[in-house]
């Protein structure tokens, strides 16, 4: 057996993740690093390649999700981004390397689309009394975020010069993260960068009741939106918890930040918008990815439209 037939899955996947290192933004690096640092090499990383069964692989994947006496269970969505990372690095070393690999593309886990938060028209009603009566810039930033569905990372990032006053309208181009520092102190630093996707840099138009109070509060073109300065920045963990003590105030329970962009869709489509024009606003790469993920109709407009079917026979 030559040396290249010898390779260990943990050289293979260094060597993977240095070839795609330039191509990857920050947190897709971060990411990848996690699982092969916390899931992947403390099994395989001195296995040689084409020791890695399709039977290996299978009964990781059970130990994964059913957990261990070390380990706390992990939800599918996590096992199925790790067996993800483990196919790409044996792909890696069957096209690049020349190893002999098993066929792992039948491994999966299956997974179930996560009901997400939605505000109920009551509780929106409140978040929007309680932020009009209380209109900081991260309140501002809250208001926004619940009527365009940006992510909280695009909302921290947003600057002056973003927001467009004549036709008005908020330009997406950048998202901040805090993201983790291999070997360096600190130990988690905040970044800016372009989003992960072309689809998610956008301009995106803003309802006419909203001008008014953006116009009043927009800085400098430079200055942060959240802080109206250009030298200080709310990161998304801190926006994150200015949201929290929002909704304490309001006595809104079980909501994140992430459900404002919820909201936000499922409000678009009770009020009949397209899913073409929803899903570049939201910065989807295609209609399906907003229809599966966001948009959960409530009970009230199911029945809206099955009482439609009434007027068929009505005379």
């Amino acid at each position: 057996m030559n040396s290249i037939k010898k390779l260990s899955f943990g050289e293979a996947a260094a060597a993977w993740l240095g070839d795609i290192r330039p191509e990857l933004k920050g947190f897709s690096h971060a990411r990848y690093h996690n699982i092969l640092e916390l899931h992947l090499l403390p099994e395989l990383e001195a296995v040689p390649v084409e020791e890695i069964t399709r039977e290996r692989v299978i009964a990781l994947r059970k130990r994964l999700l059913e957990g261990s006496e070390e380990n706390e269970p992990l939800a599918p969505e996590s096992v199925s981004g790790i067996l993800s990372v483990l196919k790409r690095v044996m792909r890696y070393a069957s096209s690049e390397k020349g190893c002999r690999t098993a066929d792992l593309e039948s491994v999966t886990v299956r997974r179930s689309t996560p009901r997400l938060r939605v505000l109920s028209l009551e509780e929106q009603k409140r978040l929007n009394r309680y932020l009009l009566k209380h209109p900081d810039l991260p309140n501002l930033g809250i208001l926004l975020t619940l009527y365009t569905g940006l992510r909280v990372g695009e909302l921290c990032a947003l600057k002056g010069g973003d927001i467009s006053p004549e036709p008005p309208a908020v330009r997406v181009r950048l998202t901040m993260q805090r993201l983790q520092t291999f070997g360096q102190s600190p130990r988690t630093r905040v970044i800016i960068t372009e989003p992960k996707s072309d689809c998610s840099v956008r301009l995106i138009p803003l309802p006419d009741f909203l001008t008014p109070y953006i116009r009043g509060m927009r800085k400098d073109p430079e200055c942060y939106f959240l802080t109206g300065k250009s030298d200080t920045f709310l990161e998304p963990r801190t926006m994150q918890n200015h949201f929290k003590r929002a909704m304490e105030a309001c006595e809104i329970e079980g909501a994140t930040f992430h459900t404002l962009r919820h909201t936000f869709a499922t409000r678009c489509i009770e009020q009949g918008f397209d899913m073409k024009t929803l899903s570049e606003i939201l910065g989807h790469s295609g209609v399906t990815i907003t229809m599966n993920r966001y948009v959960h109709p409530s009970m009230a407009f199911k029945r809206e439209n099955m009482n439609k079917l009434g007027a068929v026979f009505e005379e």
